[in-house]
């Protein structure tokens, strides 16, 4: 696992969260699938080092040299959600790190993890935390 480079590099919410998804496809898939194994690894080490910018499943099934369709059916047998609900997931995750270690406005968190639209952001903060970035961040937050 590289976690160097980008400006969350050596965060320990997205560094922790990957070796979980990589732990548990190697659980999943045992010893026998190390290749494909090896193409999850390379696959999500790209999404959790660019999951600020635009992810394509294209993008991704030429990194996998998989088909989209064949990238798709391996990256959901492997992390059991598609690539929108990971990527999603993985920005959110990030949101809630920035929400409670910094005081940064929401919208400027919300286009750093990736976001475009504040309420695009907003509502799928609320559909996976099941609270507002406001509400999360006055509930949990250290700073």
């Amino acid at each position: 696992l590289n976690t160097s480079g980008g400006w969350h590099a050596g965060n320990p919410y997205i560094v922790a969260g990957m070796s979980r998804v990589i732990e548990g496809v190697r659980q999943i898939r045992g010893e026998a699938g190390g290749r494909q194994l090896d193409t999850v690894d390379r696959v999500l080490a790209h999404v959790h080092a660019h999951y600020a910018e635009p992810v394509t499943i294209e993008l991704l099934a030429d990194i996998a040299a998989l088909s989209p369709s064949g990238f798709h059916r391996l990256f959901r047998r492997h992390t059991r959600l598609t690539l929108t609900e990971y990527v999603a997931r993985l920005r959110v995750g990030e949101a809630c790190a920035l929400l409670t270690t910094t005081a940064r406005p929401i919208a400027n968190i919300s286009d750093a993890v990736g976001y475009r639209s504040l309420a695009n952001f907003n509502r799928q903060f609320r559909a996976i935390k099941n609270l507002t970035p406001r509400q999360y961040r006055q509930k949990f937050q250290t700073v």
